[in-house]
This record gives C-alpha cells, structure tokens and sequence, in this order.
C-alpha cells in the first residue's frame, strides 16, 4: 500500500511527468531514425551538438521570440483579469463581453496576422496586439467563469466586515481565483508562443520563426529540430520554474495550515 502511495506521489510531480513525456518524445523520436533517412530525421545527438556550437545564435534569435511572448502575454494578463472580473460580477456585462469572446475564439489565429500586418504593418506592436486579442479570451473565459462558481458565502463574510470593493477583489475574488488564472495563464503562454512564431514567418527579420522559415525553406532540417527543442526548452522552464514559483508563493497558505 505504501509503495502505491508513493508511486503515485512520484507520478503527480510535475517535473517527473515533464521527464517521462519527453523520454516517450524521444523514443518515438529514436524509432523514426530508423525509418527516414538522416537529413529529414537526424540522430537524436546532432540538434543538440548543433545548438551547442552555435549557441549564441540561437540565443538571439530565440531571444527576440521570448521578448515578443512576453510582453503580449503580459499585455494580455493586465486586460484578461478586471475583463473577467466584470464579466463575472455583472451579467449585461457578461452578456456582452462574452459575446465578443465567441466572435473573437470564431477567427483563426493566422487571419488575425495577416489583417494586424495589412492595417500596421511589420511592427512589434502589431505582434503585441496579436497576442492581446488572440490570448485574452482564453484568460478572461476563465476567470470568469471562476468568479461565477465562488461560494457567495465569502462575498457575505466580506460585506459584514465592511471590506471597500478594491479590498473585496484582493482579499476575496483573487485567492479564489487563482487556480483559474494560473491554469489559463499556463496554457495562453503557449499559445502566445505559437503566435509569435506564425507571425514571425512573416516580414520580420530576426526570431525563431524567421530562421525556422528560412532553414526549411534551404532543407537544411536539422537547425529546424534544434529550434524546436530550444523552444520547448523555454516552455518548460515558464511552466515549471516561473509558473511553478508564482503557485507556490501564491498558495503558501495552504501548507501551513
């Protein structure tokens, strides 16, 4: 019985999970060099050899595709989380706001390049606002409906000690929340990462998605598997480092009690 416990408790740690996900990515990834010849499925050794010879490019371009992701996904948060917070309190606000969120959810990410780039051009401001409307709905559905499950009991221990409603949002509506907003914060950060990828294939002249363009386009397939494993790299370390340490300081309370 205890060995069941303590399987199941390795199996729950998300960093454990994260090693046995990419030991099966990697075995699938071993079995297809034995299928496809070496330029279109490479060893497993020669991304890695590759981004160590030439880190510091990678890093740049890299670089620029994190800064991007960023900055719209931060963006996006600061709109997402009082949107939401409406559309939970109010329902003609709901109403509307959530109209728009099955309008904006209706349109491909790609069309939204494309239009952003007609109307602004190649900016990164274009790219920023891509991020704003394609990542807050994710954000501001979730909060929401976080705020329309809450237990109204907390909303009458509140009033009785006369919170102001700036307190009420920080002392109640936000503990409450944050399992919703930390979920959908996860899972827009990598859509943020794809958009900015989508939209770096297109007229700009640094990035990630710019060289993976660009080295498929020379068949040169290996630099493509190796940008890939950076990007995934990146993720990984948003999702289990940085995300990871925002849950733990948010959710402190809970192991003390």
């Amino acid at each position: 019985m205890k060995r069941k416990e303590m399987l199941l408790k390795i199996l729950k740690n998300k960093f454990v999970g994260t090693l046995m996900g990419a030991s099966i990515l990697l075995l699938i990834w071993l079995a297809l060099t034995f299928v496809y010849p070496d330029y279109l499925v490479p060893p497993i050794q020669k991304p890695f050899e590759l981004i160590l010879a030439e880190h510091d490019k990678f890093m740049y371009h890299v670089g620029y595709t994190l800064y991007r992701v960023i900055i719209g996904f931060s963006l996006a948060f600061l709109v997402s989380l009082p949107v939401g917070i409406v559309a939970g309190l109010y329902r003609r606000a709901n109403i509307l706001i959530m109209s728009t969120i099955n309008i904006l959810f209706s349109i491909p990410a790609i069309c939204w390049v494309l239009i952003l780039m007609i109307i602004f051009g190649s900016t990164e401001f274009s790219r920023f606002l891509l991020q704003v409307i394609v990542l807050s709905p994710i954000m501001i559905f979730s909060v929401t409906e976080g705020i329309k499950s809450r237990d109204v009991r907390y909303d009458e221990m509140a009033d009785v000690f006369r919170f102001s409603r700036w307190k009420k949002i920080r002392r109640v509506f936000l503990p409450y929340l944050f399992p919703y907003i930390i979920g959908s914060a996860r899972s827009a950060f990598g859509v943020g990462v794809k958009l900015i990828i989508i939209a770096e294939l297109i007229g700009t002249t640094v990035g990630a998605g710019l060289q993976l363009l660009y080295y498929y386009g020379m068949g040169m397939f290996v630099y493509v598997y190796s940008y890939a494993i950076v990007l995934i790299a990146i993720y990984v370390v948003f999702d289990l480092i940085v995300f990871g340490a925002i849950e733990r300081y948010a959710t402190r309370w809970k192991r003390q009690v």
